[in-house]
């Protein structure tokens, strides 16, 4: 470790010697030729869970919801675990109750992380607003597959999007008021 004579704010016992070789990331000042070999290994001896690898990809929910007048409903997917390399994986999207076409516009579409990255990404499932009052919800089955890179898919391979009729939701306006009403005129009624 780092410790010279005279005290160093920030820099003295919480880094490596500079006569350690070849140079790692953790001395007091960046080298040319760092190598990051002992400090992942001093770090995976401390406790700290290295990610390393190209990682997992998986959805950030096992359900997805939307109203259909929303006209679109957005899936999330997140890459975790490593972010060596580029990678990419496959998002479609097949019918269970909604009908593609009818319901909805087919996902086909891949989705991809440079070297380094590891935000979330967001496809879209454009929603058909047919007007039509559907019940039960529709529900359509959104798959990852194919996944590159040596990335693997973490978690369930497939999520639900259920497609809720707006006419529900109308429905819960008109009745809620209506039942406040009756309560306030019971609770003001004469014992």
């Amino acid at each position: 470790m780092f410790a010279p004579r005279s005290f160093q704010q920030g820099s003295s016992v919480s880094h490596w010697d500079t006569s350690l070789s070849p140079d790692e990331l953790m001395e007091p000042s960046a080298t040319p030729t760092s190598d990051d070999r002992s400090t992942v290994q001093l770090l995976k001896d401390i406790g700290w869970r290295i990610f390393e690898g190209p990682g997992q990809v998986a959805f950030t929910a096992n359900n997805y919801n939307v109203v259909e007048d929303r006209r679109q409903a957005d899936i999330a997917i997140s890459r975790s675990g490593g972010f060596d390399g580029a990678i990419s994986v496959t998002v479609t999207s097949a019918d269970i109750t909604a009908l593609a076409g009818s319901d909805y516009t087919p996902v086909n579409e891949i989705v991809s992380w440079a070297d380094g990255e590891f935000d979330i990404r967001t496809v879209t499932a454009p929603i058909v607003d047919d007007g039509l009052s559907e019940r039960p919800d529709e529900t359509v089955r959104i798959i990852l597959s194919n996944p590159t890179g040596s990335a693997t898919i973490t978690g369930p391979s497939s999520a639900t999007l259920t497609i809720t009729d707006p006419q529900d939701d109308d429905f819960l306006l008109l009745i809620i008021p209506a039942i406040s009403a009756a309560v306030k005129t019971k609770a003001n009624a004469p014992q």
